[in-house]
C-alpha cells in the first residue's frame, strides 16, 4: 500500500488474539467466583477459631456454715470451624482459679496475683478423651466448692494444646447478705 507520493508502504500484520480471548474470560470468572471465599478467608476471618468464654456464678445455701459456690464456665464457638481444646491424651484444659479478696471496701485496684489462692482446678479432668467445641455450639462445665462467705475473684481460662488461651474473670459476693 502506498500513501501519498512519498512511496511509504504500510504493512498490516494479522495478530492472533485467540489465546487472549480464552485467557481473559477465565481470569474474569476466577476473580468473580473466588471473590467471596477470598474475602471470607482474608478479610472476615470466617475460618478462624472464634471461642467466647463466659463465667456465671451462683450461691447455694447448704446445711453447713459454708455455702456452695457454683461456677458455670460456658464456652461458645461462634466460628465456622471446630475448636479442639484437648485431643485424646492432650494437655488442653479449662482452668478455674478462685482467689479471696480480703478487704473489698478499700479504694485501690485489685491485683489478682497478690490475692490468696483459695482453689484451683481443671474442669476437663473428668474428660479422658478429646474435647472439641463444634461450630455454633454451646458447652458448659459446672464446678462447685464450699467456701466461707466473702468476696472472690474468679478466673476461667481455656488453655489450648498449642499454648494459646482465652481468659474471663468475675468478681463475686458469695453468701454475703
Amino acid at each position: 500500500m502506498t500513501i501519498g507520493d512519498q512511496g511509504y508502504t504500510l504493512e498490516l500484520k494479522k495478530i492472533s488474539a485467540g489465546w487472549l480471548a480464552l485467557v481473559l474470560p477465565v481470569i474474569g470468572a476466577g476473580i468473580f467466583y473466588l471473590w467471596q471465599p477470598i474475602t471470607d478467608y482474608f478479610v472476615t476471618g470466617v475460618f478462624d477459631e472464634n471461642v467466647v468464654l463466659l463465667i456465671d456464678t451462683e450461691t447455694v445455701k447448704s446445711d453447713t456454715k459454708n455455702p456452695l459456690l457454683v461456677i458455670h464456665i460456658k464456652a461458645s464457638n461462634r466460628g465456622n470451624v471446630p475448636v479442639t481444646i484437648k485431643s485424646d491424651g492432650g494437655v488442653g484444659q479449662i482452668a478455674i482459679q478462685v482467689r479471696r479478696i480480703e478487704s473489698p471496701a478499700e479504694a485501690k485496684w485489685i491485683e489478682p496475683e497478690k490475692l490468696a489462692l483459695v482453689a484451683e482446678t481443671n474442669a476437663l479432668r473428668k474428660h479422658n478423651g478429646g474435647y472439641v467445641i463444634a461450630p455454633n455450639a454451646f458447652y458448659e462445665e459446672v464446678e462447685g466448692i464450699a467456701l466461707t462467705a466473702g468476696t472472690y475473684w474468679i478466673r476461667g481460662s481455656i488453655i489450648f494444646e498449642n499454648g494459646e488461651y482465652i481468659d474471663q474473670t468475675a468478681i463475686v459476693n458469695h453468701g454475703v447478705k
